[in-house]
């Protein structure tokens, strides 16, 4: 059955590493806000690995993020192997989403789970993520159409500057 939901969702997927980052980012972010929901609430004790504290120092799941995304961006960079894409891709799903979690306190400073600014970069990083896996395509399209306009738009400015000019080259003095 997981063969199935994962040859149906991923592997036929035209961009299935993207797929498989969109996959785990939200994992990453609805498991750590679970935690941190249901830690604050006292159903769950701060003694989890997500909780830990060295030598006073609460360690937050931004640190675990960061340290995830590096090891991923060492592997993407040394090793190109197709097996390890898809377990590359989705180390980098739960590095960005434990990082971006808490992305408010990125800008703040402050040890407050509870910042705006970390729902709204999760946000936009899901828009991108969900734009970049089912709509990729569509924004190619849309960019080359773009670009193919600014061409011909910069073209014809330069012709004309160029008839312009030319009157001015065939005076003699």
């Amino acid at each position: 059955m997981l063969g199935r939901i994962y040859n149906s969702l991923i592997r036929k997927h035209r961009d299935a590493v993207s797929f498989i980052i969109l996959l785990f980012f939200l994992v990453a972010f609805l498991t750590s806000r679970t935690y941190i929901y249901l830690n604050t609430a006292g159903v769950i004790p701060d003694t989890w690995f997500l909780n830990r504290s060295i030598r006073g120092v609460h360690v937050h799941h931004l640190a675990f993020g960061i340290i995830i995304l590096t090891i991923s961006g060492y592997l993407a960079l040394n090793f190109h192997n197709v097996r390890l894409r898809h377990f590359n891709a989705a180390l980098y799903g739960l590095g960005l989403g434990l990082a971006y979690d808490e992305f408010g306190m990125w800008l703040r400073l402050q040890d407050n789970y509870w910042i705006r600014q970390s729902y709204d970069a999760v946000a936009v990083i899901l828009v991108i993520l969900i734009n970049v896996v089912y709509f990729s395509s569509l924004w190619q399209r849309i960019l080359l159409k773009t670009i193919t306009l600014f061409l011909r738009l910069f073209n014809l400015r330069l012709l004309r500057l160029r008839r312009l000019m030319l009157p001015r080259q065939g005076r003699v003095k």
